[in-house]
């Protein structure tokens, strides 16, 4: 606010960055891998440390100099995967003692949504724990900036287009009343214009415009 009024608006929009960042980060990292609320800070710490050591890690002599960025990516990667391999052993233990019935039967009736609930009861058999980690981490890492780029170009376009903002507001009070609760998945699934601002923004403004294979 303070910038808004001085009419700053390179630093309101790397606010308002960090903000659509942070927030889509803790919302993958607690809904999708149950990573406790109060651990999220650190790991989006660890996080952005190890962002910002990706550039060394083309060089091998940098990346071998005992520099700080080096010490914090090291240690930030380690208490990722310990904070991971935590959630996966506690998954574990709860499904142990569930027949094959159980497990479905916990899926179905909408327990049993996260992300890592699906991974633990369908790749146990195939991955250590530790490739469960690794899938976890890829997620984590690659899935909550995109993510993120994407509704603050949702915003953006919103912003520019009044109308289409408009015709979106009513479409979801509509669905979903506010102060009603969380939105359910069929709900958010019948808002078919709000499928159609998220893929039109996504066409125009793609957050990942190409991949490249090796």
């Amino acid at each position: 606010l303070e910038a808004r009024e001085n009419k700053d608006e390179q630093h309101v929009d790397a606010v308002l960055q960090q903000v659509f960042i942070k927030t889509t980060f803790n919302v993958i990292a607690e809904a999708a891998f149950r990573i406790p609320r109060d651990q999220c800070e650190q790991v989006y710490t660890d996080i952005q440390a190890l962002q910002h050591f990706l550039p060394f890690l083309a060089s091998p002599l940098l990346t071998a100099l005992p520099t700080q960025a080096q010490r914090d990516f090291r240690a930030g990667k380690k208490r990722i995967n310990e904070t991971c391999l935590g959630m996966i052993s506690e998954a574990r233990k709860q499904f142990d003692g569930m027949t094959a019935e159980e497990r479905q039967h916990f899926l179905e009736s909408g327990q049993g949504k996260a992300l890592l609930d699906y991974l633990v009861l369908n790749a146990s058999d195939i991955m250590s724990s530790q490739k469960l980690v690794d899938n976890a981490f890829t997620f984590i890492f690659a899935g909550h900036d995109t993510t993120a780029q994407t509704l603050i170009w949702i915003v953006a376009f919103l912003a520019a287009n009044p109308s289409v903002q408009e015709k979106l507001f009513e479409e979801v009070q509509g669905t979903m009343p506010l102060g009603e609760g969380i939105a359910r998945e069929q709900e958010l699934h019948s808002c078919s214009y709000l499928q159609d601002v998220i893929k039109e923004s996504m066409r125009l403004w793609p957050s990942a415009a190409f991949i490249l294979r090796v």
